[in-house]
């Protein structure tokens, strides 16, 4: 694992969130943007936490950094699971979300293996 390596993955992460919140933006269904109001309020806060994260980890490309950002993936995939089951209007925004969050943890997991 490299400090470049662990960059590279912010700043895709970076690109991640501005591409979602340009999608929110401009009513792209694939981003969220045809969701109600609330939906789009939520997938717009996972874009700028996306943003956050990348950005966290360019600035400080550490294990430690990466390792607290896959935390916080899981927290949110598993936290997505029951408006997967339970709330048929963001049962398909629920399920892109928890699998986004669980690719992230993936990417991660596979650049900090030594």
């Amino acid at each position: 694992m490299s400090e470049r390596t662990l960059r590279v993955v912010g700043g895709a992460r970076i690109a991640v969130g501005l591409l979602s919140l340009w999608g929110i933006g401009t009513r792209r269904a694939r981003f969220g943007g045809t969701l109600p109001p609330l939906g789009r309020a939520a997938a717009g806060a996972l874009a700028v936490r996306d943003l956050a994260q990348g950005a966290w980890l360019v600035a400080e490309p550490r294990r430690e950094v990466a390792e607290a950002g896959s935390l916080v993936d899981v927290l949110h995939a598993t936290s997505m699971l029951p408006v997967v089951v339970l709330v048929a209007p963001y049962r398909k925004a629920a399920a892109v979300s928890a699998g986004e969050a669980a690719t992230w943890v993936g990417i991660v997991a596979a650049v900090t293996r030594t």
